[in-house]
C-alpha cells in the first residue's frame, strides 16, 4: 500500500481495519503511523467501522482517530440509538461522522431514512454517499446528492449494472463507467456545488484497474461538466482510490502487494 502511494504520488489515506485496526495495541498503531510518517502519508478517513451501544467502545474509535489525526469516521450503526453516544463523541473530539449506506434492503439503504436521521443533529453527523449501491436500486446519484443539500461529506464512486429478473433487480458491481450510474449527473451536481469533501473508489482488485478508472474519471469530468476538471478545480476530490488487494500496513516493509482480495483502499487527492 505504502509502495503504491509513493509511486503515485498520494498523500491522503482512506483507510479500513484492514490497513490500521482501531483496536490494535498501541504500539502496533504506533509502529504503523511511524511508517506512514516516514512517507508523509496521512490518514484522512477511517471506515466504514463498527459502533456500538457502549459509549466507551466508540470513545476508543476518537481517540485512534485523533491519534492518527484523522478527519472523518464512516459508520453504519445497527441501532439508531448509537448515533446519540456518537454525537456526543463529535462535539467533544471535534471528528466528523458520517453514515454510509448499503442496498435499500439495509438500514440505510433509503436516502430519505439517512436525511431523517441527521437533519436536527450536529452539522459534523453527515452522509458517506456510496454510488454502486444508491444505483443499485435505480437511483439517481445527483439527485440524491443534491437532496442532502450540502451534507455529503464522503462519496464511494462505483458503478453497477442492474440486471431484471423475474424475482427482483439484480445489481452487480462494474468498472467505473460501465454500469448504469448517470455520472454527467453526478459531476454536474458536484461542480455546482463545488463539492470539496473526499471520495473513494472500488474497481476490481488488480492494478490494473487503477489507471482505467482514473482515465476514465479525469477524461469524463472534463468532457461532462465543460469546466476544469474535478480534479484541478476541487483538490480533495478523487485523484485515485481503488481496490488493489488488501495490502495491509505491515507489507509495506516486504515491499508486494498482499494477497487477499476485496479490501478497501481509498486514496485521495494528488500532491
Amino acid at each position: 500500500m505504502v509502495e503504491f502511494c509513493v509511486e503515485h504520488k498520494i498523500i491522503n489515506l482512506q483507510v479500513i481495519a484492514n490497513h490500521l485496526n482501531p483496536k490494535a495495541p498501541i504500539a502496533e498503531i504506533k509502529r504503523k503511523k511511524a511508517i506512514l510518517d516516514n512517507y508523509g502519508l496521512k490518514v484522512y478517513i477511517l471506515g466504514a467501522t463498527r459502533t456500538s451501544m457502549d459509549k466507551g467502545e466508540n470513545r476508543k474509535l476518537f481517540e485512534f482517530a485523533k491519534m492518527m489525526g484523522i478527519k472523518l469516521i464512516i459508520v453504519e450503526p445497527g441501532d439508531f440509538r448509537i448515533l446519540d453516544n456518537l454525537e456526543e463523541l463529535v462535539k467533544e473530539y471535534d471528528i466528523r461522522v458520517a453514515i454510509h449506506n448499503h442496498g435499500i434492503k439495509s438500514t440505510y439503504g433509503s436516502p430519505l431514512t439517512v436525511r431523517n436521521l441527521i437533519i436536527h443533529r450536529d452539522p459534523r453527523i453527515d452522509v458517506c454517499l456510496d454510488v454502486g449501491w444508491v444505483v443499485s436500486v435505480r437511483f439517481d446519484a445527483g439527485k440524491v446528492f443534491k437532496d442532502y443539500k450540502g451534507q455529503v461529506f464522503d462519496i464511494r464512486l462505483k458503478d453497477k449494472k442492474v440486471n431484471n429478473t423475474p424475482n427482483e433487480d439484480v445489481a452487480t458491481p462494474s468498472g467505473i463507467g460501465e454500469g448504469d450510474c448517470n455520472f454527467k449527473g453526478l459531476f454536474v451536481a458536484l461542480r455546482d456545488a463545488t463539492y470539496r469533501g473526499g471520495s473513494g473508489d472500488r474497481d476490481g482488485s488488480v492494478p490494473w484497474a487503477i489507471p482505467r478508472s482514473l482515465w476514465w474519471m479525469r477524461w469524463s469530468s472534463l468532457r461532462l461538466t465543460t469546466s476544469p476538471t474535478l480534479l484541478e478545480r476541487w483538490p480533495k476530490v478523487i485523484s485515485e482510490a481503488l481496490v488493489i488487494g488488501a495490502s495491509p500496513i505491515r507489507n509495506a516493509e516486504r515491499g508486494h502487494w498482499g494477497r487477499d482480495r476485496g479490501a478497501f483502499l481509498g486514496l485521495i487527492q494528488r500532491r
